[in-house]
């Protein structure tokens, strides 16, 4: 049997994108900030922060330097005092146990797969509120997720029950900003 794919591609993809590169970075950042705000603990809306920014640059050919919002930075420094003050004890932990980003065992898994799941998760409901927009029936859109994943109709299902109003509503506000 073939492999899971880990994320499906955008279900937006090729469609004509409603903001510029500057909308786009703003957008984002907001939306990591708020992720940071809500979980202190979590360093990942940073990385995936300064990710977006060399994006951004690397797209638009700007400047190399750029502002870096505080959040980022604050959140990037706790993780590596943490790791700079444990590396002259006693019991040193790794980079990623000094961002909390790795499980630290008891079953946990890392932070990073929990984020590339919920991600994987919005897309596939997006993709089926687009077709659903496009007047495919819930249950047959479900279904081609399922092949185009590799889930279990029941899994994307549960997918689509937790995420449905989100993706939904992003699709109206997509197709908003493009006829308007």
């Amino acid at each position: 049997m073939p492999k899971k794919s880990s994320i499906p591609e955008s279900p937006l993809r090729g469609k004509p994108w409603p903001f510029s590169l500057d909308q786009d970075l703003a957008v984002f950042l907001i939306m990591l900030e708020e992720q940071f705000r809500n979980d202190r603990s979590n360093p990942l809306p940073a990385f995936e922060a300064l990710s977006y920014i060399a994006s951004y640059v690397w797209q638009a050919e700007e400047p190399s330097t750029l502002p870096i919002p505080w959040w980022v930075v604050q959140a990037l420094a706790i993780g590596f005092i943490n790791y700079r003050d444990r590396a002259g004890s006693g019991t040193p932990m790794t980079l990623g146990e000094a961002y909390n980003l790795e499980g630290r065992g008891q079953g946990k898994e890392p932070r990073i797969q929990r984020a590339l799941r919920e991600l994987r998760d919005i897309r596939i409901a997006t993709a089926i509120a687009q077709a659903n927009v496009a007047g495919v029936k819930i249950e047959a859109a479900l279904q081609e997720q399922s092949d185009k994943t590799r889930l279990s109709v029941g899994q994307v299902r549960r997918i689509w029950e937790k995420n449905h109003r989100r993706a939904s509503s992003a699709i109206r506000n997509f197709r908003t900003r493009i006829t308007s």
